[in-house]
């Protein structure tokens, strides 16, 4: 591994030749819409995959075959997990094979018009809680005795006794554990250790800047956009994945929904987009709402903005989680009822309903960047994933599914689910979106913008259209004529004729 200490410096020699095709639109959030928009007023939806290694030396290459699958299924964006643990890997020493993996993925889902937004991606913290995304080094709880070696609140107190094993240069006076599989056998699976008291009681010293612990994650984001910002198709920065709410053994009140998001994540999330900013005022920042499970995603968020404040509401977009326990396989659970995958979908229908009245109270964007994690063999737990993907259509919100490893040999399960018909791009304001996966049925509802501008609605031949498809449009003519379209393949490419009126563009199968 080459490491760096001044890796701003290398910076320069690591953005090495990207391909010759001409750069893609750089975009920002419509605060009245929602929408992502491009300089001209175009509106852009996404779908796609999360592309998440929580171990290094390495971001995860996906080969030009699984590129081949992705670009069938319609995909246009991946979440690409970019974790500070794995960069910054000895204080102040960071690799540059990380950063350049990172890059070269980004730039080879570029030329497939794929675009990636950048997801400092944690779960449980940092090593030594069982988790990864924070260095180490940076997140021991207070060096007091009830935190040490033993000590009455030592990780994993109070879901487990621990078990030390092998010290590195760092835990020698508190101690590795290697029980992580007692600390994580609560009900609640690996998320229950964040109830562990000194885990979050390291949370509470990130937020409240304890040791300069906050000025390392700002020092993280300014060198990641310092380097991001120079590539066409990053979308996004998004500060965190999944933000324990703070030390609920000091304040048991951030456990109470909203609590967290006003009075922690709110100020920790203005101090790390005023560092991106210094360096990066274009790129779009995602902003999650505290973790707890789907306690916390039956509540509106407490945030009264988006990172910074109203003034860069064209530079923020809300990121948010669904998932529904009963089906997933992380937890052991994974039913196969088909009454409860019907609850599923009532309850997450739900959430993202709340999830929808916050990204319009925050005059934001809404980005749905996890969902899934069920058994896609298992037909019931198919039947939710499309029903969360109605269910977002209706919020015209954009989605990145969790978890699938492209398998080229043998194929996906869900991937039929997946390949939904959606606008990925509409010259105007997109009213409304639904897709029928039984009939193939497709419906967009938009005004149009300036003549001339140009649409793309994806609908696959080989997994909805096999025999071909049938296109309508209605509405707003003049002349006959309101937008004019061409079937190409798996595209519906449409032109704007006439401006500001609305017109209802539908695809069926033959």
């Amino acid at each position: 591994m080459k490491l760096s200490a001044l890796p701003s410096l290398l910076f320069p020699l690591l953005l090495q030749t990207r391909s010759g095709q001409s750069a893609p639109a750089r975009l920002s959030v419509n605060p009245d819409t929602g929408a992502f928009i491009d300089s001209e007023g175009n509106t852009y939806i996404f779908h796609g995959l999360n592309s998440v290694s929580k171990s290094g030396p390495i971001v995860e290459a996906i080969s030009e075959e699984q590129l081949d699958v992705m670009e069938a299924a319609g995909f246009n964006v991946v979440r690409l997990g970019f974790s500070w643990d794995q960069w910054e890997v000895k204080p102040d020493e960071w690799s540059d094979e990380y950063l350049q993996s990172a890059l070269d993925l980004i730039r080879s889902l570029g030329e497939r018009g794929i675009y990636s937004f950048i997801d400092m991606h944690q779960d449980v913290v940092s090593s030594q809680f069982c988790g990864h995304g924070f260095p180490e080094f940076y997140m021991w709880p207070e060096n007091s005795t009830e935190y040490l070696r033993d000590g009455k609140y030592a990780f994993p107190i109070p879901l487990a006794t621990p078990e030390y094993g092998e010290d590195d240069e760092y835990s020698v006076d508190f101690g590795l554990i290697d029980n992580c599989g007692d600390a994580s056998s609560s009900p609640l699976g690996w998320a229950g250790m964040y109830m562990a008291r000194a885990l979050s009681n390291s949370c509470g010293m990130l937020y409240g800047n304890v040791d300069g612990r906050l000025d390392r994650f700002t020092t993280f984001w300014r060198k990641a956009a310092e380097v991001f910002k120079e590539e066409d198709y990053v979308l996004a920065y998004e500060l965190v994945n999944e933000p324990w709410v703070g030390d609920t053994w000091k304040d048991p009140a951030l456990i109470v929904p909203t609590v967290s998001d006003k009075k922690v994540l709110q100020p920790f999330y203005d101090t790390l987009a005023e560092a991106i900013r210094e360096v990066d005022s274009d790129t779009i920042i995602f902003y999650e709402p505290s973790t707890g499970g789907n306690i916390q995603d039956t509540f509106e968020s407490g945030f009264t903005s988006g990172p910074g404040g109203s003034d860069f509401d064209e530079k923020n977009a809300l990121s948010y989680h669904i998932y529904c326990p009963p089906l997933q396989t992380d937890i052991g659970t994974a039913s196969k009822s088909k009454l409860v995958s019907k609850a599923c979908v009532k309850a997450s229908d739900w959430q993202i309903g709340v999830r929808g009245k916050d990204v319009e109270r925050l005059n934001t964007a809404g980005f749905l960047s996890e969902f899934g994690a069920v058994d896609p063999n298992n037909e019931y737990a198919r039947d939710y994933l499309r029903g969360v993907g109605d269910v977002v259509d209706t919020f015209l919100h954009s989605w990145t599914y969790w978890y699938m490893h492209v398998d080229v040999e043998n194929g996906n399960a869900e991937l039929r689910t997946l390949a939904r018909s959606y606008a990925r791009k509409a010259a105007g304001v997109v009213e409304s979106m639904n897709f029928d996966s039984d009939s193939g049925e497709f419906v967009l509802t938009f005004t149009t913008g300036a003549v001339g501008g140009e649409s793309e609605i994806f609908a696959s031949d080989f997994y909805y259209y096999g025999r071909g498809k049938n296109v309508v449009v209605e509405g707003g003519e003049v002349d006959g004529v309101a937008v004019s379209f061409v079937v190409d393949g798996d595209y519906v490419r449409l032109t704007n004729v006439v401006e500001g009126v609305e017109v209802v563009v539908t695809v069926t199968a033959k």
